[in-house]
């Protein structure tokens, strides 16, 4: 299991400034999706694959089943690595217009 940490703050050229705790994500590998925490909602977890035809990622509010058959449902943002931000991929949920980034390397 990993833990990324995930910030709030505004990407200037290649960091992100104004860093701020936002939440966390942990990363199972026999699971193969993401659990995003996010502080501002203690008690809702969104889940996060990695698309197949692209590199861009999903961020799910609903998850069905176990194991391989774990479905992935009700979109609510997406995610991508910045080609200029090698240490954060951008997280960015659109309901609520916020963008936070994930650190791309586990905490110890």
């Amino acid at each position: 299991m990993n833990r990324f940490k995930i910030i709030s703050g505004r990407q200037h050229e290649d960091q992100i400034i104004r860093e701020k705790h936002a939440g966390v994500s942990v990363y199972k590998e026999d699971e193969g999706f993401y659990k995003l925490h996010l502080n501002i909602f203690p008690n809702i977890t969104y889940f996060m694959r990695k698309n197949a035809n692209n590199d861009a990622f999903t961020i799910f509010s609903k998850v069905f089943g176990k194991g391989k058959d774990v479905k992935l449902i009700r979109p609510v943002g997406q995610a991508r690595v910045l080609q200029n931000l090698k240490t954060h991929m951008m997280l960015y949920f659109e309901a609520l217009d916020i963008t936070l980034y994930m650190s791309l390397f586990p905490q110890d």
